[in-house]
């Protein structure tokens, strides 16, 4: 289920929005945030969160070992995350088909806004 909450999740005045939603729910992004874990009732499972904390490290760590190799030849998207990364500063990431979040290194708020 793919699910896209904001004052307008489908986008109808942006027109290159092309990955799919399953629910588009209009609202206020800032107090739906705060009212999804009421939503998803339950406990956090520390021995899930450090799997998917170590699968992400490895991951990362993956591609952050092929990002060099895109510098020469062929561009690849943890070569292009890289650059992109090393520019924004305070700056912005509109990405709609970059590679996935994890390559790119946006640490402030409201700077990453993509698919992925």
């Amino acid at each position: 289920m793919e699910c896209s909450l904001g004052p307008d999740p489908l986008f109808v005045r942006i027109p290159v929005r092309g990955y799919k939603t399953t629910q588009a729910v209009q609202c206020n992004t800032a107090r739906e945030t705060k009212a999804l874990p009421a939503a998803f009732p339950g406990t956090p499972k520390p021995a899930r969160q450090g799997c998917i904390e170590a699968r992400h490290a490895t991951f990362r760590a993956r591609m952050t070992s092929k990002d060099e190799d895109g510098s020469s030849g062929l561009a690849n998207k943890p070569w292009i995350a890289k650059c992109i990364s090393d520019v924004p500063g305070d700056g912005v990431v509109f990405a709609e088909r970059g590679g996935p979040r994890p390559l790119y290194n946006v640490t402030g708020p409201n700077q990453w806004f993509g698919n992925t």
